[in-house]
């Protein structure tokens, strides 16, 4: 279904009442009537975007119309009611982006957004530094990290003057520029965010937090790369105890098992290593049998074969290490021929 003028036009006039007739209509009415019509559009593409996630996830022309058609009722939309328009906008983006590839449509939502609640609420409300986190997360999930770091950067200075240093949010973007900072080469500079994030959530969530652990093991990983084996092991380890305690044996991360094994390797502790790289395996077999043909658990596998194969071939095990490759193999390619094809948004540059 295609929002046209004519049809928000056409709701307008309908809730006006019948006895006034446009001229004598109040402003008032009149303004209230075409906020009543935008929110009526807006229910009519979120019911779409539901509805695209559930049957057309590869059919990025949908989504291309959805936010391209968004965007047109934001611009009449935020001339009369500028924080809901915003927060339509915001709603409309998260359901878009779980659709495939859902983040690359998501931008041009959270930029428009961010220009409404800057002139509406100041360049310094929370709301501005949620749209500022929103649309940094669409740049960094599309390698744009450039152009995120300084909306990460200004987020931060927001939430810390609004919200205290200490808030929640604060460690939530904390993390986010951790990461940034990771890609970009940066290890120490990751692990000093990724401490002070680990101390605010530890405070906030308590210590045994699941947040907590997967803090622990971002940062186990970073003391690895450092060659900091054993205050890598240190925190994998607590890491580990936190998810079991909170979850059961069975869903501990599977970063958090892989890099502990992956320490323990580089340190030439193979024994300790392998049960631990056979137990990513299994828990990967597993999930092939439930599904089969799922994308993601066919490279998962694959990538815990590779790691298993490596591991023999460094205990002079060829004939298995062959063997998982093999089989390794055999799964990209079957996942290369089931890959979607990734598209991009249409040359409307609002979208990007």
């Amino acid at each position: 279904m295609v929002i046209s003028n004519a049809m928000l036009i056409a709701s307008t006039c309908l809730m006006i009442s019948p006895s006034t007739s446009p001229s004598t209509a109040t402003v008032r009415e009149v303004r209230g009537a075409r906020l009543q019509g935008a929110s009526i559009g807006w229910d009519i593409l979120n019911r779409e975007a539901i509805e695209a996630l559930r049957k057309n996830r590869e059919n990025p022309d949908i989504i291309t119309d959805i936010v391209a058609r968004a965007l047109d009722l934001a611009e009449e939309d935020g001339r009369l009611s500028p924080p809901s328009t915003a927060t339509n906008l915001r709603t409309l983006a998260a359901l878009v982006r779980k659709n495939e590839d859902g983040w690359r449509w998501c931008g041009g939502l959270y930029r428009r957004a961010l220009e409404i609640d800057e002139v509406a609420l100041g360049p310094d409300h929370p709301d501005v530094a949620t749209d500022l986190y929103s649309l940094a997360v669409c740049l960094h999930n599309e390698d744009c990290l450039t152009d995120a770091e300084p909306l990460y950067n200004r987020c931060l200075a927001i939430q810390e003057k609004a919200l205290g240093p200490n808030h929640p949010d604060v460690a939530a973007t904390l993390i986010a520029l951790a990461e940034l900072h990771r890609l970009t080469g940066r290890p120490l500079r990751s692990i000093a965010l990724y401490e002070r994030a680990l101390a605010i959530t530890e405070t906030a969530r308590g210590p045994a937090h699941p947040t907590v652990a997967a803090i622990l093991t971002e940062l186990a990983e970073l003391h690895s790369f450092q060659r900091q084996f054993a205050r890598s092991e240190l925190l994998y380890r607590r890491a580990q105890t936190i998810y079991e305690k909170a979850w059961g044996w069975e869903h501990v991360t599977d970063k958090c098992l892989n890099g502990l094994a992956m320490t323990y390797v580089l340190q030439q502790r193979h024994a300790e290593a392998e049960p631990l790289c056979k137990r990513v395996v299994a828990r990967f077999e597993k999930a092939m049998l439930k599904s089969p043909n799922a994308l993601g658990a066919r490279l998962a596998l694959a990538s815990s074969l590779r790691r298993l194969a490596r591991l023999y071939r460094a205990t002079s095990r060829e004939e298995e290490a062959e063997r998982l490759e093999q089989r390794a193999t055999h799964l990209r390619k079957a996942a290369r021929r089931t890959r979607p094809r990734r598209s991009s948004p249409s040359g409307d540059s609002r979208l990007h």
